[in-house]
């Protein structure tokens, strides 16, 4: 019998979750609080395009059956929340499609120490996209999700005073899904340490993470290490040096992914007590070849970054250094009065062996009547040789993207920013979300932009209507030399009215508009839909 690593972690999560309820369920039960509320939920959905096609659409009512249960528990020492759903699908076209699905969201913590050592642990269990090509916003209801399994256990250390700052992290982690794209295991640990006011002759900050996955004989690692310790002068102006490490390994399919090594000399400006401005110089070690974006020679660079404080309620951070694929930004800023909530932060992560790598299948030429619009009916696939195109011009190539396992690195460069305000009866919400993944090795890559406007009004203290507007757009294939780039463009408008009934009884009515415009044949739609939700908790 052959016992691999995915089997390991299994048993050894399998061990945490079973110590986890030990101990809770040993906790002195004296300032400790159990809630534990059962719930069903009954949500009837007429639908006027449930398959979401261009045309021919066929109507159905879709019921959803979900019973759940939410548990929470609190004491001095142990935390747990813990949310679980079944949901049974009926539809009323084709019960074929009838199905039944798992969600959940868990986590929790154990403190096992007074001074810090806490042991973590999370789940959860999600139906996501089975291809984000085809459809995007996939939910129950269109019935093209897969189950996909996450599951999360480590040990926490954290500590504060005058003198330092310590927050470090180990997690094991198992990832599956239904369609086994996606799956991996493995570990990550971090630690972070920086030197607090009462320092009077050194200063330091240290960031680091190391991260080890798996996936079947595939093995990807990957390390980075931003050091900075200084010598505290009389003056504002203190000199610091600089170390950054980072690099990859493994037995992935990459042979442009490579990385880098520095050490520079900066000063730090004490331009005010909240204003913090850092500069270096970093030299790069020559000794190893760069790949990839960053040129031959690793020539060296200036970093810089900028900590600022001018309030209890407002913070910003910005940060530019260089890293093995090139130039490297990270900013983070929040500010919040008494209505008003601002925040917005741009990171960039590697990843591998995630469910985002899109592959064209099926490539085929496309030639269309010349003049008319490129559209199916006025266009032809893969003609072959026998078929007269005197009056048809190339129109380009078309593909399916066809969701594979992701066997190299990938770069995610995401950007956020949330405003809510939030008056007497109104709340106003405005989101923003773009990202771009990036295969290092092909250098091809998918952005997808996000943004919704909504505004919740409290009509009496047991009725709100919501409204909110939504908007997708997803640029697929980038830069890939083999098929022309995907453009989706998703607009969702919602209205919910919802009434609670009674303590544990309430109903919401909602009506929704999906458009959806794509320049892949047979991928633009228009979907309608109504439906009511009961919600009773017992």
């Amino acid at each position: 019998m052959v016992i691999t690593v995915t089997d390991t972690v299994k048993e050894h999560l399998n061990n945490f979750c079973f110590i986890a309820v030990c101990i809770l369920i040993i906790f002195p039960s004296h300032a400790s609080e159990w809630r534990v509320q059962p719930r069903i939920d009954f949500t009837e959905i007429f639908t006027d395009n449930v398959e979401l096609v261009p045309g021919n659409a066929d109507n159905s009512f879709v019921s959803l059956l979900s019973p759940g249960i939410n548990i929470f528990y609190q004491s001095g020492g142990a935390n747990l929340e813990l949310d679980y759903a079944y949901t049974q699908t009926l539809y009323t076209h084709d019960h074929d499609l009838d199905d039944n699905y798992n969600s959940l969201t868990s986590s929790g913590s154990i403190d096992l120490w007074p001074d810090g050592l806490a042991f973590d642990f999370s789940a959860s269990i999600r139906n996501v996209s089975q291809n984000t090509a085809r459809n995007s916003l996939a939910d129950l209801v269109s019935a093209d999700t897969v189950e996909y399994k996450n599951y999360r256990a480590g040990f926490s250390y954290k500590a504060e005073s005058s003198s330092f700052k310590i927050d470090s992290k180990i997690s094991f982690i198992l990832d599956e899904a239904e369609d086994e794209v996606g799956d991996r295991d493995g570990y990550n640990a971090y630690i972070k340490s920086e030197s607090g006011s009462n320092s009077r002759y050194v200063f330091w900050n240290l960031d680091s993470q190391y991260t080890d996955y798996e996936n079947n004989e595939r093995k990807g690692r990957f390390y980075t290490a931003d050091a900075t310790i200084g010598y505290i002068t009389n003056w504002k102006l203190n000199p610091f040096i600089r170390f950054y490490e980072e690099d990859t390994s493994g037995n992935l399919r990459d042979s442009k992914i490579q990385g880098t090594s520095s050490i520079g000399a900066g000063i730090r400006w004490l331009a005010s007590e909240h204003l913090i401005l850092d500069v270096a110089y970093n030299s790069v070690d020559e000794k190893s070849d760069a790949q990839g974006k960053v040129s031959d020679k690793q020539d060296d660079y200036v970093s810089g970054s900028i900590n600022w404080q001018p309030s209890a309620r407002t913070d910003f951070f910005a940060k530019y250094y260089q890293r093995f694929f090139g130039d490297a930004y990270q900013f983070n800023y929040r500010h919040r009065t008494k209505r008003l909530t601002t925040t917005f932060s741009y990171n960039e992560a590697l990843d591998l062996f995630d469910r985002l790598e899109l592959v064209p299948v099926n490539v085929q030429d496309v030639w269309c009547i010349t003049g008319a619009a490129v559209e199916v009916g006025n266009c032809i696939f893969a003609p072959d040789e026998s078929i007269d195109l005197t009056n048809f011009t190339f129109a380009g190539f078309y593909s399916d993207l066809e969701l594979q396992e992701s066997n190299s690195f990938n770069l995610n460069q995401t950007f956020n920013l949330t405003s809510t305000l939030a008056l007497s009866r109104m709340t106003y919400q405005l989101s923003l979300r773009k990202s771009k993944r990036e295969n290092l090795e092909l250098e091809d890559y998918d952005t997808y932009d996000f943004a919704s406007f909504s505004i919740t009004r409290l009509m009496s203290r047991t009725t709100e209507l919501n409204l909110k507007f939504s908007f997708n757009k997803n640029s697929l294939d980038q830069n890939n030399p083999l098929t022309f780039e995907q453009m989706d463009y998703y607009r969702l408008y919602n209205i919910n009215w919802k009434r609670q009934l009674n303590r544990t009884l309430s109903v919401t009515f909602s009506t929704q508009h999906l458009n959806r415009n794509s320049n892949r044949f047979g991928y633009s739609y228009k979907e309608n839909r109504a439906s009511m939700q009961i919600i009773k908790e017992f």
